[in-house]
C-alpha cells in the first residue's frame, strides 16, 4: 500500500469536491502534488463541513475508515501537530486502516523571522512524535493552495522527516523557534504544492493510519518505552 499516494489522491478529490472553477480542477486532477515516496499514516485538517466530508468520502473510497475529530480546531499550529502524532501513537497498532479528520484553523504567534505558514508548522510539530513510525505520515493544507507568505497549500512528514532533516543539519524545535517550517519541508519534499485554487474554505487535516502488522506493533512500543524511559531520566 503506497500511502503517500493515497494522500495525494485524497487532496486532489477533496479539493476538487468544493473547488469553483472547473480549469483548477482540471489541473489538481491531472498533478502529482507530492512525489513518489510511500509512507503509512496521513492526517490532513480542514475548516468547513463541505470539505470535511469530501475528505472523508474520499478516505472511504480509497479503503479507510473515517473518524471526525473535530470541525472547530483553532489552538496553536505546534499544539494541534504534537496532538495528531499522539493519536498516531495511540492508535499505531490498529488492525483496520483509519483515516482521523481534524477541521478549523489553527494559529501561529510570530517569534522567529523564517518563513511558513500555520499548516506547514502544524506538520513539522508532529514530525519528532512520529520520528521511527513506520506507518506514520500527516499532512496539513489550506483550501485556497496558499499556506502564509508561501507558494505552498501545505505540508507533509511521515516517521522519515525528523531523522531526513537531522542528517542535513537541521533540528526541528531549532527552526519551529524561527517559524521556519517551509525551508525544513522543502529539504525533506515535504512540501504540498497545488498552486492556488480561487478558493477559501480552511484548513484541512485527514490522518490516514494503515493497519499495522504484530511485529511493527510491538518495536513501535518497545521504541515509545524506550523514549519515555530516556526523557524521565533527562
Amino acid at each position: 500500500m503506497n500511502l503517500r499516494q493515497d494522500a495525494n489522491q485524497i487532496i486532489k478529490e477533496s479539493i476538487n469536491r468544493v473547488l469553483p472553477d472547473e480549469a483548477v480542477r482540471r489541473v489538481l486532477m491531472g498533478s502529482d502534488l507530492f512525489g513518489k515516496k510511500s509512507g503509512r499514516i496521513y492526517l490532513v485538517a480542514v475548516g468547513k463541513a463541505a470539505w470535511q466530508m469530501a475528505a472523508a468520502a474520499s478516505c472511504r473510497k480509497l479503503g479507510y475508515e473515517p473518524v471526525l475529530l473535530t470541525d472547530q480546531l483553532s489552538c496553536e499550529a505546534r499544539e494541534a501537530g504534537s496532538f495528531l502524532a499522539a493519536i498516531a501513537k495511540t492508535h499505531c497498532g490498529t488492525t483496520k486502516n483509519l483515516a482521523f479528520i481534524a477541521g478549523g484553523e489553527t494559529v501561529v504567534h510570530l517569534e522567529g523571522s523564517g518563513k511558513g505558514g500555520r499548516n506547514q508548522e502544524l506538520a513539522l510539530s508532529a514530525a519528532p512524535g512520529l520520528a521511527g513510525m513506520e506507518n506514520a505520515a500527516l499532512f496539513s493544507i489550506g483550501s485556497d493552495g496558499t499556506d502564509g507568505p508561501t507558494d505552498a497549500a501545505g505540508g507533509y512528514v511521515d516517521g522519515s522527516t525528523k531523522g531526513c532533516l537531522a542528517k542535513k543539519g537541521m533540528d526541528i524545535y531549532q527552526i519551529l523557534e524561527d517559524n521556519n517550517a517551509y525551508e525544513a519541508l522543502k529539504a525533506c519534499d515535504g512540501l504540498i504544492m497545488t498552486g492556488p485554487t480561487g478558493t477559501n474554505v480552511n484548513d484541512v487535516a485527514v490522518l490516514l493510519l494503515s493497519a499495522a502488522s504484530v511485529a511493527e506493533t510491538e518495536s513501535l512500543r518497545a521504541t515509545q518505552a524506550q523514549d519515555s524511559r530516556s526523557t524521565e531520566s533527562a
